[in-house]
C-alpha cells in the first residue's frame, strides 16, 4: 500500500463526544421513493471561514463550517463488521463536507437500500487519496495509510447499530460518528531555569524515537504503526519559540503540540536553541486516577526547564483527564 505525507489534518484530545443531537429528518428523493443518507457528526460548530477550505493541521476539537472532506465513511449492507469477505461494500471511502450552517452531506448524495436491508458504518478522518485507501477484499479489510509529520489528529468511529429505510411518513434515523483519537498529544512548554540566558528561543523541538507509518483497519478500528522508530517529528519556527522565565511558567501556554503512536512512554527529544542541540528524555507515567500513560486519546504537558547546559524535563497528562505529575532529570 503507497504511503504519502498528509499535510491538512486534524488534531488530538480524548473522545469526542456529542455536543448536541439535531433532529434526524426524511429527505425525499426527486423519485419519491429513495431516503438519503445525512449524517451528523455530534460536534460543536465553530466560526465559518470564509472559503471553503480542507481541514486545517493540528488537533481537532470541533469540525469546521464550510468544509470539504472532514472526514469519510464506509458503508456495508446487511452485517456489521464482515468477517471474511470484506469486498461487497455498500459504498466505499465516500467523503463528508459541512455546509455554511455546520450541516454535514456526503460530497456524493447516498441513499439507503430501497428493500430496507440496514447499513452499518465506518468513518475516519483526515481524509486520504485513492493511492492510501486499499478497499476491502475478500480476505482484507479495507485500510487506510499515513505518513505521519505530527500535525494529525487521527480519528475513528465505527456506527454498527444497523440502519435501514423507514416507510414513509415515519423519521429517518440518521448515523452519527462520535469519533475517538487514535494518537497521544504532546504540549510543550519550555521554561528558563538558574544558569540559563534570558530571551532565548528554540528554532525546533522533536520527539527523536518516532515510528511515522500508520495503517489503520477499517472495521476494527486497530491503527498500527511500522518502521523503525527513529523517526523525528516536532514542531519549528524560523522566529523561534520564547523559553520563558520561571517566574511566568505556570502562566505560560504550550508552544505547540505534537501527535504521535499511542502506547509508547518513553519519549526522547531534541530541542535546538542559537545553534546549540540540547537532547533529554522522559517517561510518562499513568496518574493516580489510573489514566494509562501515552494511551490513545490521551494528552500530556512535557514542561522542558532549561538550566546551565542541562534540560530538567517533567511531563503531566493534561487536558482531556486532569493528572498527576511525573518527572525526570538528567546529567
Amino acid at each position: 500500500m503507497k504511503k504519502t505525507n498528509i499535510i491538512a489534518s486534524l488534531l488530538c484530545m480524548a473522545a469526542l463526544a456529542s455536543c448536541g443531537k439535531e433532529e434526524a429528518a426524511t429527505v425525499p428523493a426527486p423519485d419519491g421513493t429513495r431516503t438519503a443518507i445525512v449524517p451528523t457528526a455530534g460536534l460543536s460548530i465553530s466560526a465559518a471561514p470564509s472559503v471553503r477550505a480542507a481541514l486545517p493541521g493540528g488537533p481537532v476539537t470541533a469540525f469546521p463550517e464550510s468544509t470539504e472532506k472532514l472526514f469519510a465513511v464506509t458503508a456495508y449492507k446487511g452485517t456489521a463488521a464482515p468477517s471474511s469477505d470484506y469486498s461487497n461494500a455498500y459504498f466505499d471511502n465516500e467523503a463528508v463536507n459541512s455546509d455554511a450552517d455546520g450541516k454535514l452531506s456526503f460530497t456524493n448524495t447516498q441513499y439507503y437500500p430501497a428493500d430496507a436491508e440496514k447499513l452499518y458504518f465506518y468513518a475516519y478522518s483526515p481524509i486520504v487519496g485513492a493511492s492510501n485507501y486499499t478497499a476491502g477484499t475478500a480476505s482484507a479489510a479495507p485500510a487506510v495509510a499515513w505518513t505521519i509529520d505530527g500535525t494529525q489528529d487521527i480519528m475513528y468511529v465505527s456506527a454498527v447499530d444497523g440502519i435501514g429505510k423507514v416507510s414513509a411518513g415515519t423519521t429517518q434515523p440518521q448515523p452519527e460518528f462520535n469519533f475517538g483519537h487514535k494518537l497521544k498529544k504532546i504540549d510543550f512548554k519550555l521554561i528558563q531555569g538558574t544558569g540559563f540566558s534570558e530571551g532565548v528561543r528554540a528554532t525546533s523541538v522533536k520527539l527523536t524515537n518516532c515510528r511515522t507509518q500508520a495503517s489503520l483497519n477499517l472495521i476494527t478500528g486497530a491503527l498500527t504503526f511500522t518502521g523503525n522508530a527513529d523517526q523525528s517529528i516536532g514542531l519549528s519556527s524560523d522566529e523561534g519559540y520564547l523559553i520563558v522565565p520561571s517566574a511566568q511558567a505556570n502562566d505560560a501556554a504550550p508552544i505547540g503540540c505534537v501527535m504521535c503512536q499511542a502506547g509508547e512512554t518513553k519519549l526522547d527529544i531534541e530541542v535546538v536553541a542559537q545553534g546549540i542541540t540540547y537532547k533529554t528524555s522522559v517517561t510518562l507515567e499513568s496518574n493516580k486516577e489510573g489514566v494509562a500513560a501515552g494511551a490513545a486519546g490521551v494528552s500530556h504537558l512535557v514542561t522542558l526547564t532549561f538550566i546551565g547546559t542541562q534540560i530538567l524535563p517533567t511531563a503531566k497528562i493534561v487536558d482531556w483527564e486532569d493528572a498527576g505529575e511525573t518527572s525526570g532529570t538528567i546529567e
